[in-house]
């Protein structure tokens, strides 16, 4: 597993997520809880115990991108609607896939964010104009395999 994965499994199983878990537990946001946990692991040694501790502190510069381009506006409204929307689950894959792509300070997270803007309307570009979903390269190589 990557990094970006251990970060993610960790961060769910800190926190109890499952795939169908919801944004909000006992009135309380679940992905500021998240975001919460990872500073904590962070900034105060021994707050958790140490392999947790060594998975979660890799997402610290990914929670500072985050809080800076999401949380303070800095991004696209589209995307940050999409974004401050999705599911417990799907962040903490969000927050692993930015420690992946070499997220490690602010300027790395805007261009993390700028490049998956630039993916997402390419895709919705796509999408609209064959009127069909986007598909990837191994899909439609398969695809064209098949009806040969």
């Amino acid at each position: 597993m990557t990094t970006g994965q251990t970060f993610a499994t960790t961060l769910r199983a800190t926190l109890h997520i499952g795939p169908r878990t919801r944004r909000r537990r006992a009135g309380l946001d679940v992905v500021d809880d998240m975001l919460e946990q990872v500073t904590l692991a962070a900034t105060l040694p021994g707050y958790h115990a140490p392999a947790r501790q060594e998975a979660l502190a890799p997402g610290f510069a990914a929670v500072l991108a985050w809080r800076k381009h999401v949380d303070g506006y800095r991004i696209d409204g589209t995307q940050r609607a999409y974004l401050v929307s999705v599911s417990p689950w799907r962040f903490a894959a969000i927050l692993g896939d930015m420690i992946d792509a070499g997220v490690s300070n602010s300027g790395e997270g805007e261009r993390y964010f700028a490049a998956r803007a630039d993916r997402d309307r390419a895709a919705w570009r796509e999408r609209n104009a064959t009127g069909q979903p986007a598909r990837s390269k191994a899909l439609s190589a398969l695809l064209d395999i098949s009806t040969k």
